[in-house]
Parts: structure tokens; sequence; C-alpha cells
């Protein structure tokens, strides 16, 4: 794979579906916080 350079693109979902980016530790703290929530990460 790494001989064949590959590129996406968010636009689609965000023309379609309003989808917005957002910083990547954002997204980590909220999915940390969601593993705990939901019992797997008990003993963090």
């Amino acid at each position: 794979m790494a001989a064949k350079k590959m590129y996406f693109s968010s636009q689609k979902a965000e023309t379609v579906l309003g989808y917005k980016t957002r910083p990547a530790e954002t997204a980590v703290i909220d999915a940390v916080e969601w593993y705990r929530e939901n019992g797997y990460l008990k003993n963090f």
C-alpha cells in the first residue's frame, strides 16, 4: 500500500450529512469517557 498514494476527503460527509471535523484531542477524550461510562475501562 505504501507504493500507492491515496487521498481522502470528508467533503461529501460535510455537505450531505452536515459532518463537522473536530480536534483529535477532543475526539480521544470523548472516546475514553464513553468507554468508561460503558464499562470498558473499569480500572481507569
